[in-house]
């Protein structure tokens, strides 16, 4: 259960098509998976729970519809998307890059225009502001950090009307 440990605290409902081409391994041919996803995604909740833990819920994150369409190809050494896109209510559009390697972790860019209304509470406080978002996701699966490069208008957090907001955050897992 040591999976189940890393992804306990989210919850969600997805609904869509998906494709998926499997290759099975053969002489000299490693074993790959083609998959294309057409997802609708709703009622997304990353909280702080972990198996087994008994803690208050903190809603680290609640985002109430979004839609993703992407390919991927995983084999034995990782993951790749390809053509991916995020579309969270209509306003907002990202599209990534990169790659998941099973031995070296993250290595993802994504960019896009933003309106984090779309996105709802951040740790059960309310964010607004909407402009452009950059995004790089990196370091190993077990030290993951992800640079959020922000440039956003009418931005408000934690009751603070912060207006014209430009900056870095670094999550640190």
């Amino acid at each position: 259960a040591p999976a189940l440990n890393k992804v306990y605290g989210l919850n969600l409902r997805a609904s869509g098509p998906a494709q998926l081409d499997v290759v099975l391994p053969a002489r000299n041919q490693p074993w790959s998976v083609l998959a294309d996803l057409d997802l609708r995604v709703e009622n997304l909740l990353l909280d702080n729970q972990k198996l087994g833990v008994k803690k208050a819920l903190l809603k680290v994150l609640e985002v109430p519809t979004f839609e993703i369409k992407v390919g991927v190809e995983v084999d034995a050494t990782g993951l790749e998307p390809r053509d991916f896109a995020l579309i969270l209510g209509g306003r907002s559009r990202i599209e990534a890059k990169g790659r998941i390697d099973f031995e070296t972790g993250f290595d993802l860019l994504a960019q896009g225009k933003i309106d984090l209304a779309d996105i709802g509470p951040l740790a059960e406080k309310e964010i607004r502001g909407a402009g452009t978002f950059d995004a790089h996701v990196h370091g190993p699966i077990s030290r993951v950090f992800i640079d959020f490069d922000l440039d956003l208008k009418k931005s408000a957090y934690l009751g603070l009307a912060l207006g014209y907001l430009k900056g870095r955050i670094t999550f640190d897992e």
